[in-house]
């Protein structure tokens, strides 16, 4: 099945605290195609081995589909919304495959110099550029390969990303049955878990068919700093504060800030600049 361009939509959405009359106009945002929708990843508290599972690092940054076509790449959320800040990542991947036509699935990260990535630094624009590391491909010139097995897909993946090796897309390796033995090394790397996918399942949308598990690191020292985020959306300032290091709330907190990105944050705030604007928002509701 061919890649469908992307749709446009409009949409206007209101900014808390500005005045109706100063409401912006709406503006074109492109939508993710329908027929394109990311796997979901289920929880799974422990790790384990099996000789029909393949175990992958998991990445600390943005889940994000990458679809590619006619020269152009756009970068879409999880729940499809554009990624309208990553631009300069989406162009640097349309120059590196500029004759493809691909979907691909895969995590928006900012590594440091040892290759680990660094949350904080893809949410305030510090350190080095986003990479994208890829590890799944859902089509590729014209061809549907979700209803293939995650292995094959795999395979024809490294052969795409072996066009350019300079490119910001970066293949995601895996280990092969021992998910208990990486579990372990991850870790004692203070990396932020793994992902646990069956070799032989196809691509799936529905939650109850998925059979991709991530295995968190509870010791992950990351998830310490992420209790206060922020983030500019046409000078207004939208806030994530007080956050708790508990899972369920620190995912709606990386969903929200998916939501600030996809309106095109082009800075982020500093640690100073929250901690005034929290400490003032205290003292005005005591």
């Amino acid at each position: 099945m061919a890649v469908c361009c992307s749709a446009s939509v409009r949409l206007s959405r209101p900014v808390r605290g500005v005045a109706k009359k100063r409401a912006h106009p709406a503006i074109l945002i492109p939508a993710m195609p329908l027929q394109f929708q990311p796997m979901p990843l289920l929880k799974r508290a422990a790790p384990f081995d099996d000789p029909d599972w393949i175990y992958e690092l998991k990445m600390d940054g943005f889940r994000a589909l990458a679809v590619i076509e006619n020269g152009r790449t756009q970068l879409f959320s999880r729940n499809g919304h554009p990624f309208a800040s990553f631009s300069a990542l989406a162009e640097s991947i349309s120059d590196s495959l500029p004759n493809v036509r691909a979907v691909i699935d895969g995590e928006i990260c900012s590594v440091d110099r040892h290759g680990r990535p660094q949350f904080k630094n893809l949410m305030f624009r510090r350190g080095n550029p986003p990479c994208f590391f890829a590890f799944d491909l859902l089509t590729c010139d014209g061809k549907d390969l979700r209803t293939e097995r995650l292995l094959d897909r795999k395979q024809e993946l490294r052969r795409l990303l072996a066009r350019s090796p300079d490119s910001p897309l970066k293949y995601t390796e895996y280990i092969d049955g021992c998910g208990t033995a990486l579990f372990q090394r991850v870790c004692e790397l203070d990396l932020e878990g793994i992902v646990a996918k069956q070799k032989s399942a196809p691509y799936v949308t529905e939650r109850e068919h998925s059979t991709w598990f991530k295995i968190l690191n509870r010791a992950y020292s990351q998830r310490e700093g992420r209790e206060k985020l922020g983030a500019f959306r046409d000078g207004c300032k939208a806030f994530l504060s007080d956050l708790k290091a508990e899972e369920p709330r620190f995912e709606k907190a990386v969903e929200r800030a998916q939501e600030l990105l996809w309106w095109g944050i082009g800075s982020m705030m500093s640690d100073e600049e929250v901690d005034a604007h929290l400490a003032a928002r205290r003292t005005k509701q005591q």
